[in-house]
């Protein structure tokens, strides 16, 4: 398991929210808005994956 030097210092500071986070995997509690906006970011990012890519020179 990799951990990176934030991680390190969240278990110093809060070894509670640090386990939420990284041991039970739990997520911070989100607003109807908040969960809105994800679902808005993850339609783009399913959408924008169908696209071809192309470079213009």
């Amino acid at each position: 398991m990799r951990r990176s030097q934030g991680h390190l210092n969240l278990l110093a500071t809060c070894p509670r929210k640090y386990q939420h986070r990284f041991i039970d995997q739990l997520g911070s509690p989100t607003t109807p808005k908040q969960q809105e906006r994800l679902a808005c970011g993850s339609l783009f990012h399913i959408k924008g994956n169908n696209v071809p890519y192309t470079t213009t020179r």
